[in-house]
């Protein structure tokens, strides 16, 4: 199926910006901050980092389940969906944010005083997460063009806040960056999920 084929390219490609983008505070951070900071930096978001790559497994888990759903109730089953799992995530970070302090005394007391409380806002940044199911949507009705403008947005974002928000707030204006530009993308999504429905209806 050439045309799959070709899907299958699209959705790689697409993907090179935003990991890119994703990536993009490890290298400014120290270039701009200092190596000092970004250590505290990087312990305040480890843990938080690592939920967010535990999650990607539902993600893959849900895909085929989407994939089954038909045109008629993709809407309303989506949408339940995205609900029941921002239930769980509100579990997760609430959770962790109490537990975070008793973490980084047992794992990293030298950081606690730095980085817990960047770290526990941080965790903020998961309550994104179930926008994610909507760009699975995206992928089954194969908007090669609605993928792209998602991955490109939530890219461009996340470049523009941090290169705002750093010089002016340092790791915390790191932290409220990934935090807007994450939202931003859900909110970019769920728009984007509306405009595929609207065109294959």
């Amino acid at each position: 199926d050439k045309k799959l084929l070709d899907f299958g390219k699209h959705l790689s490609f697409s993907q090179i910006l935003p990991l890119g983008a994703e990536y993009f505070d490890r290298f400014f951070i120290p270039l701009l901050l200092g190596f000092n900071a970004n250590a505290v930096y990087t312990f305040a978001i480890l843990i938080p980092v690592q939920i967010h790559s535990f999650l990607k497994i539902f993600i893959n888990l849900a895909q085929p389940k989407i994939t089954e759903i038909g045109d008629k109730n993709l809407r309303k089953d989506l949408i339940r969906k995205v609900l029941q799992f921002e239930l769980l995530i509100l579990v997760i970070v609430f959770s962790y944010i109490f537990f975070a302090p008793y973490i980084f005394d047992l794992l990293y007391p030298g950081y606690k005083k730095g980085a817990l409380l960047i770290s526990q806002i941080f965790s903020l940044s998961l309550l994104y997460f179930p926008s994610n199911l909507f760009c699975l949507a995206l992928i089954k009705k194969r908007s090669a063009k609605l993928i792209y403008m998602s991955n490109t947005g939530y890219a461009l974002t996340s470049v523009f806040f941090l290169l705002v928000l750093v010089p002016t707030l340092g790791i915390l204006g790191a932290v409220i960056a990934k935090i807007i530009s994450r939202f931003c993308h859900a909110i970019l999504q769920i728009y984007l999920f509306k405009s595929a429905l609207t065109k294959y209806k």
